[in-house]
């Protein structure tokens, strides 16, 4: 389980991973984990080198955390701290159209 006081830092870690629109996990990764790091962590966990972020077990994601916690520097843990309040600030810029509920000409 994660720390109630490292659970902010946990949501922020899983929406940097999947806010990076890369393929692989590896990819998405890559601005924190060096490649030999994450190389013992796929081998550690049980993790393709091209699985996607999508297919990983709560474990594996349990894992990656505790790893970055101690395991990455200060600098590459800045990467990931607040990245769920900047997906929320985007989102909140979003407009949302429910195309059922307006008129046909709405683009216009």
């Amino acid at each position: 389980m994660v720390n109630t006081r490292n659970t902010q830092f946990y949501k922020d870690f899983l929406t940097f991973t999947f806010s990076q629109w890369k393929p692989t996990l590896k990819e998405n990764l890559r601005k924190i984990f060096t490649e030999e790091q994450f190389k013992r962590l796929a081998k550690d966990l049980n993790l393709s080198q091209s699985i996607n972020p999508t297919e990983i077990k709560f474990n594996q994601w349990l894992g990656l955390f505790k790893y970055f916690l101690v395991g990455v520097t200060d600098h590459k843990k800045e990467f990931v701290i607040g990245a769920e309040k900047n997906l929320q600030r985007q989102q909140a810029k979003l407009e949302k159209i429910h195309r059922t509920r307006i008129k046909s000409d709405w683009k216009k």
